[in-house]
């Protein structure tokens, strides 16, 4: 079927965020032998008036959006965050044709105030919603309608099998901004004062730049270990896509223990661990135990690739608006 995609595919960005996960989710629209339509919503807005600020293009952005549904006649509309996209567009869209399937995926902690807001509003108009914190957190959701997604892997992304290698210029990695998040930065001051004798590497904290594009996919193949570890780590089921790019290119994973979570990656799939000394004592412990470095790091890299690949995501995603299943 042909599928209208609106998500941010950063357009103007100059290609270091490839590895998004809006373009993983067409990517598996597209193997499931679909045709797909990506729109970046926010830069036709950007771009699409003559002062080149979102403000001034948005109606103009919900228009072209209707036009192309018009030309196009997608059986599928998906939203991709897509925050621009007006409530009324979308009943136009289904006035336009009323058999249109609208859903939506979130990969942004949605228990965050103006988030649940903006998702409520849609929520009538969806035929499904995919996000990536458990719907059972957020109580004003239509639960008949919310399903859990995990953040997704894509075999044209996450290229490395690090459980493989035996030799990395980093033994130990973490990005990711720490400027607002006192605990973030509170554990990589532990890390790193704690751990001169492996190779550590931050990026975007502790006064580094942060690393995007291909220099962030060569720097997960050239790393033996990494830290996911998010805004906020209380949330049911809740991850950032670290957790995908980590496990997915086959890094031993380190997370503190998000409830719920180990219905998502097992502890031999991940390493758990409980404060800031126990997490010390286990990187040092898999640091110099090869064996069971490469054992785990393989169970996360299989679970991820295998359960969470955009192929099977997108396709669970289809069968569950149009199947019933």
């Amino acid at each position: 079927m042909k599928i209208l995609h609106i998500a941010p595919f950063r357009l103007f960005d100059n290609g270091d965020r490839h590895y998004a996960t809006e373009r993983k989710i067409s990517n598996g629209f597209t193997r499931n032998g679909h045709t797909v339509f990506d729109y970046p919503y926010r830069n036709m807005a950007k771009f699409n008036n003559r002062f080149q600020t979102k403000r001034f293009g948005i109606k103009k952005m919900n228009h072209h959006l209707l036009e192309i549904v018009k030309n196009l006649q997608p059986e599928l509309v998906v939203l991709g965050h897509a925050e621009l996209v007006s409530v009324e567009t979308l009943k136009q869209m289904k006035s336009i044709n009323s058999s249109i399937k609208i859903i939506l995926w979130f990969v942004d902690p949605v228990f965050e105030k103006h988030r649940i807001e903006y998702i409520f509003q849609l929520q009538k108009l969806l035929d499904a919603a995919f996000i990536t914190t458990n719907p059972t957190v957020v109580h004003d959701f239509d639960q008949s309608k919310f399903y859990y997604m995990p953040n997704i892997v894509d075999p044209s992304i996450e290229i490395h099998k690090n459980y493989e290698k035996s030799s990395f210029k980093n033994d130990f990695i973490f990005c990711g901004s720490s400027k607002k998040y006192s605990d973030r930065e509170n554990i990589l001051n532990t890390i790193n004062s704690k751990l001169d004798k492996i190779n550590l590497r931050f990026c975007g904290n502790m006064g580094n730049p942060n690393i995007f594009g291909s220099n962030y996919i060569d720097l997960l193949g050239n790393s033996k270990m990494g830290l996911n570890y998010n805004k906020r780590n209380d949330v049911s089921m809740y991850s950032s896509d670290r957790v995908a790019q980590l496990t997915g290119n086959g890094l031993l994973t380190f997370s503190p223990r998000i409830p719920d979570f180990e219905r998502v990656y097992t502890d031999e799939e991940i390493v758990y661990y409980d404060n800031g000394d126990d997490l010390i004592e286990k990187i040092i412990f898999y640091h110099q135990n090869d064996g069971e470095r490469r054992r785990i790091a393989k169970n996360g890299y299989l679970k991820s690739h295998l359960e969470y690949n955009s192929t099977k995501i997108t396709k669970l995603m289809i069968d569950t608006v149009f199947n019933g299943v």
